[in-house]
């Protein structure tokens, strides 16, 4: 993440991020923005791409995956992890802060 950082504040290329989390809270916002930036229109297809999906377009090991509605479940999941992730919380920080998600 320190490599990704620092190119992505000296290269002179374009990059943007999403959060899974802004993905479930405005999913047709956060696609909208995502296909904008590569230059690719809104079709309404985009929001039922379970469906397309599941007319076997997809054919990836995840394609069980990909037919799933994308929903909340995994948000904050790592917090079942807390003990084990606490020696290394600290080192996290940095990251936490930069993709503006609250401290633990």
């Amino acid at each position: 993440m320190n490599l990704y950082l620092s190119y992505r504040k000296v290269l002179d290329i374009s990059i943007t991020a999403y959060r899974y989390e802004d993905l479930i809270a405005d999913f047709d916002a956060t696609v909208g923005k995502a296909l904008e930036f590569i230059g690719v229109p809104w079709e309404d297809s985009v929001a039922d791409y379970a469906k397309t999906a599941r007319r076997g377009n997809v054919r990836t090991p995840s394609y069980a995956a990909v037919i799933e509605p994308i929903t909340s479940k995994a948000v904050a999941r790592w917090r079942n992890y807390r003990d084990q992730l606490a020696p290394i919380l600290p080192l996290l920080e940095p990251f936490v802060e930069e993709f503006g998600y609250e401290p633990s």
